[in-house]
């Protein structure tokens, strides 16, 4: 209970505080009944207390790493592919304002290009090819991605192995 009463007071206080520090690695986004009012850079910003909102984010260079894919190539091999992403924030705007998670964004786009792309070739072309397979996927993810503010500055393929995969029924026909 007490808690929570100390969380509501820390809520309060910070829409009534009139000041909020934007650090040198960070942009912000003065918000005003809602609509943006000022893109903000680092230093010391005023807000209207209950009328402005500052949000915050951070625009040096950040890394994504993408979730694990169970793919299979196009000579039918099951492989396991992960990667990773390096990103910063050129415009904070649409960052913070037109994807709900930028972020995950970036991973989705980034996981179903790479789908993509690998879906078309063998496996011995995927392993031939993975710096110029990287460069296409980079370019296609950083197209994708400029909407949201964000300068893609490359993807890489951190892992990929293959894997068995077996059928649990011999014939589809059969019934139980």
């Amino acid at each position: 209970m007490f808690d929570r009463i100390i969380d509501l007071i820390i809520l309060v206080w910070q829409d009534v505080w009139i000041f909020k520090i934007i650090n040198v690695n960070e942009k912000g986004v003065r918000l005003r009944f809602g609509k943006v009012n000022k893109m903000m850079d680092a230093g010391l910003a005023f807000k209207l207390p209950f009328v402005d909102n500052i949000i915050i984010q951070y625009v040096k260079d950040d890394t994504i790493l993408l979730p694990s894919q169970k793919l299979t190539t196009k000579d039918g091999k099951t492989i396991t592919i992960t990667g990773m992403v390096l990103y910063c924030v050129e415009d904070v705007q649409p960052f913070v304002l037109n994807a709900s998670v930028a972020t995950q964004s970036i991973a989705d786009v980034a996981t179903g290009i790479i789908s993509d792309v690998i879906l078309q070739m063998t496996y011995h072309e995927i392993l031939q090819s993975l710096d110029k397979l990287s460069n296409e996927i980079s370019k296609a993810v950083r197209r994708e991605c400029k909407q949201w503010g964000v300068k893609i500055e490359y993807v890489r393929l951190t892992d990929i192995t293959t894997s068995r995969t077996f059928n649990v029924f011999k014939n589809s026909d059969s019934h139980l």
